[in-house]
């Protein structure tokens, strides 16, 4: 199989492990790194040696489709799920549930013992996840939990190490993901609201704050202007919430649907097939969709329920971020209207690098980012009215908020993360683009300086202000940003009388 480079350093840092006598290894990769694509080396290298490999997974749907993309690889499995028409205990390769598994564990393991295990989706482990990781390690079977967030607390306790050696930044940088448009707003007040035993808010008291008619009027008023009726996901509060935002989208006339766990299979399975053909526009759920789900085509994600929580917050985000070039798409667009984009951090921000002990501070926290967003009475710093707020009702003066982002109530702000997501060597082809259209146009170069500064907010580097510097063609983005560029500057000029 060929595999990138950066899967192909996974694998060898895996082997060390397992060559260290670190049996129990946890492989931290972004959603949308081809985790699965690594597993399948593994497993044929597994089989190539005449050795039994189990892959778990925790829903029939992931079943399914991890047996799809083994077989299309050549990979010929067996599946323990119930009497999954697959079912064949006899293959070196097995994939099966975790649900399945329980029952049938003790048994398998006197019977038909595996050589190596992959656990799917490993930041959530059951009862039969731990008994089997228990079983291998005291017979020195590897086991190589899989996941994009392994944050959940104990972790560390559970597996030996954590292998992460790429991130979101890094594949969006280097075309594997897409980069994205974030849009955030003020964090609405959560005093009140309760909170689970793993720290998360208590969903059906976050719906009551958040569910109201004016939120959800709110989310598809902001979608029909910033979503550019792109293929959309978005994640409700609660059932109920999810319920009411589908209808809310449908009688603003556009194509909508809802989805949850009480619905009949066969009715889930239609609503995706119409989603997948593209018949349906907007998909609302409140977890169901959050992992697992794949499906390129989706370039707007809608974040309408808030968490404290860094797993699901990156499990929800990475819905988004795979490259669908067949569709045209080169970014996905995030419309936060939970403020979670501001207290969690966006897609390309950096993410815990350890797993949780149980000890001191949660790794699925991001402590530093936490503010306290409570309205304050403070005094407007451009005409001194004092209010209540992010906006002075005086003088429309926007307070901003610690990392720059500009807030008003009722209204989304952009979060421009150009310099996260885009790497030196981006940056130059960036400069090189408006180098060549200075060129191009008899203008001076010092116009590509000043007109990248106000694209990216820093400076171009020294060492690129050469005369012997090739120019680049414009990519569309680019000729777009540029025009625009252009009218602001003239209605400058025009209102300065410069």
């Amino acid at each position: 199989m060929e595999l990138r480079p950066y899967q192909n350093d996974q694998l060898h840092l895996l082997r060390q492990g397992i060559a260290a006598r670190q049996y129990v290894q946890m492989l931290m990769s972004p959603t949308g790194s081809g985790k699965t694509e690594v597993a399948k080396a593994i497993i044929a290298g597994s089989q190539a040696k005449g050795r039994r490999a189990w892959f778990v997974v925790d829903s029939v749907s992931l079943l399914d489709q991890a047996l799809s993309r083994f077989h299309q690889s050549g990979l010929y499995a067996g599946a323990i799920q119930a009497d999954h028409p697959c079912t064949d205990y006899g293959k070196p390769i097995q994939i099966c549930t975790v649900q399945s598994l329980r029952p049938r564990l003790q048994h398998l393991l006197a019977a038909q013992p595996p050589d190596l295990v992959l656990i799917d989706e490993a930041h959530i482990l059951h009862k039969p996840h731990l008994e089997l990781i228990d079983w291998c390690r005291a017979n020195k079977v590897p086991v190589i939990g899989l996941s994009a967030t392994p944050f959940r607390r104990g972790l560390g306790k559970i597996f030996d190490r954590l292998v992460s050696c790429i991130t979101t930044a890094e594949l969006t940088e280097q075309g594997y993901l897409v980069p994205t448009q974030c849009w955030a707003p003020f964090v609405p007040s959560l005093k009140g609201v309760g909170t689970k035993a793993n720290g998360d808010w208590i969903e059906d008291e976050l719906a009551e704050v958040m569910g109201d008619a004016q939120l959800v009027g709110d989310v598809v008023s902001h979608w029909k202007a910033l979503g550019e009726n792109r293929k959309t996901l978005v994640f409700a509060c609660n059932v109920m919430h999810s319920k009411r935002l589908a209808e809310a989208f449908f009688a603003a006339g556009v194509m909508a649907a809802h989805i949850d766990g009480y619905m009949p299979q066969h009715e889930v399975d239609e609503i995706l097939r119409l989603y997948k053909a593209g018949k349906i526009k907007v998909l609302v759920s409140v977890a169901m969709l959050i992992k697992g789900f794949d499906d390129p085509e989706i370039a707007c994600l809608v974040l309408a329920r808030p968490t404290q929580s860094l797993m699901l917050h990156y499990q929800m985000l990475g819905r988004g971020l795979r490259p669908s070039p067949e569709t045209g798409k080169t970014d996905c667009l995030i419309i936060d209207h939970a403020g979670n984009l501001l207290l969690n951090g966006r897609p390309t921000d950096t993410l815990p690098d350890r797993l949780d002990t149980g000890e001191g501070e949660s790794v699925d926290r991001r402590q530093q980012a936490k503010q306290d967003h409570e309205q304050k009475t403070r005094a407007c710093p451009h005409c001194g009215f004092v209010f209540s707020g992010l906006q002075c009702p005086k003088c429309a003066h926007e307070i901003l908020l610690p990392d720059g982002v500009a807030v008003a109530p009722g209204k989304l702000a952009k979060l421009d993360d150009r310099r996260k997501v885009l790497g030196p060597t981006c940056k130059q082809d960036i400069y090189r683009e408006l180098l060549g259209y200075a060129r191009a146009k008899g203008k001076k170069e010092g116009w590509a300086y000043y007109a990248y500064q106000a694209f990216l907010k820093e400076p171009p580097d020294r060492a690129w202000r050469s005369s012997s510097l090739q120019s680049k063609p414009l990519t569309p983005e680019m000729h777009s940003w540029i025009k625009g560029y252009n009218i602001r500057r003239a209605k400058s000029h025009a209102r300065y009388g410069t």
